[in-house]
């Protein structure tokens, strides 16, 4: 079955809409990013693995559809306030055997600003992302 929700954060381009946020490395995307993501000493499968567990790990975000290779992931979350859904779609870029990085999106559905919201999400959910990648780094649980 095709991917039908998956949007590759690589691939979108510069927006005008105050609504999203972006984190990737420059050079990356076509957009610039809003926030810089970080290289993980892993695979890309293991960071999309850990990218999983910080999206179910979170009280009011799912996994609506992962890619067949496994490294694009859309996910949503709702606003615990006004119930509005967001959505975060990120793509897992390997680097090498055990080098990787990540692009995300985040992106809200409903209404021009988003005061912030997106960019406070990515920061958090990458800040957990790392900590995740430093412990199975470690040798200790990844989640």
């Amino acid at each position: 079955m095709p991917a039908r929700s998956l949007v590759d954060p690589v691939a979108v381009g510069p927006s005008r809409l105050p609504n999203r946020a972006l984190a990737a490395p420059l050079g990356v995307t076509l957009a610039t990013p809003d926030l810089m993501a970080p290289t993980f000493a892993l695979s890309a499968a293991r960071v999309a693995d850990l990218w999983v567990a910080v999206v179910e790990g979170r009280p009011r975000a799912r996994i609506v559809e992962r890619a067949a290779d496994g490294l694009m992931i859309h996910a949503v979350e709702t606003t615990p306030a006004l119930r509005f859904v967001d959505d975060v779609y990120a793509r897992i870029l390997p680097l090498g055997r055990d080098q990787s990085t990540i692009a995300v999106l985040s992106r809200s559905r409903v209404g021009f600003w988003d005061l912030g919201v997106n960019a406070a999400r990515l920061r958090a959910w990458l800040a957990d992302l790392e900590a995740r990648a430093a412990r199975w780094s470690s040798g200790g649980a990844p989640g």
